[in-house]
């Protein structure tokens, strides 16, 4: 007898990014039940300025730079094994579904992720550490989560940068913008016809390391992008301070 042919295959992204969100929802619907209270205080998304989410963007424009290049060195010493490329370039082109790419990437990752790293965990860490040892705690939980050397590296940078936007704002919004902008920016590329060498290419192709201009540029964003975030945040008080 014939296999029924399923209408939706289990790998396609649109699935894993709603097991991701059931997931996520159930771990932080557990940490709030332990820690009792408002959910508010351990999932803040009070409002931030447009100003802040501007230089949020400005920031992950250029850790996406950055961290790509990092990720161009590390290939070259450990290639990844080609059935990971291969699940990433299908996640990240939309080669199943478009839509159904930028559900799991944009939607789904920020809102399941962010609020158990950068708001259960950082919440729980900053009331027994020191800010810095909870935003570094947090961050290196974040990328041993992602189970893989290719992602580590880019995640612990996203996870100590996105610690500090919370802290600093007292908000899980700017973190979950943050995340979800960095994960579609490859969709948003690939739809203005962006081509540059060692960026935009696919993870099956042969690694190439981006244009040096390319590299000063993205370092510069990063750096712009930061000093606007503490012209934008409230200082010492709101970084000494757990999210509320």
């Amino acid at each position: 007898m014939a296999r029924p042919v399923l209408p939706i295959s289990p790998d396609h992204p649109a699935i894993l990014g709603m097991i991701a969100l059931l997931a996520g929802g159930m771990v932080c619907w557990y940490g709030w039940r332990r820690r009792r209270g408002r959910v508010d205080a351990t999932y803040a998304l009070k409002r931030v300025s447009p100003a802040l989410l501007a230089a949020v963007t400005v920031t992950v424009a250029g850790l996406s730079i950055v961290l790509s290049e990092a990720d161009n060195a590390l290939q070259t010493v450990l290639p990844p094994p080609r059935w990971l490329a291969e699940f990433f370039e299908r996640l990240v082109s939309g080669q199943q579904s478009v839509w159904g790419s930028v559900f799991a990437l944009v939607v789904a990752a920020p809102f399941a992720e962010e609020p158990i790293f950068r708001g259960l965990m950082l919440r729980g860490f900053v009331t027994r550490y020191p800010a810095w040892v909870a935003v570094l705690g947090t961050a290196l939980l974040f990328g041993i989560a992602h189970m893989n050397p290719w992602q580590f590296v880019g995640a612990v940078t996203f996870g100590l940068v996105a610690g500090w936007w919370v802290l600093r704002s007292g908000s899980l919004v700017p973190a979950i913008w943050g995340h979800a902008f960095g994960n579609g920016l490859p969709s948003i590329t690939q739809a203005l016809g962006i081509e540059v060498r060692g960026y935009t290419s696919g993870a099956l192709h042969i690694v190439q390391f981006q244009p040096l201009w390319f590299d000063v540029m993205g370092v510069a964003l990063v750096g712009v992008g930061l000093w606007l975030t503490t012209r934008r945040t409230a200082r010492a008080a709101t970084a000494a301070s757990p999210p509320a």
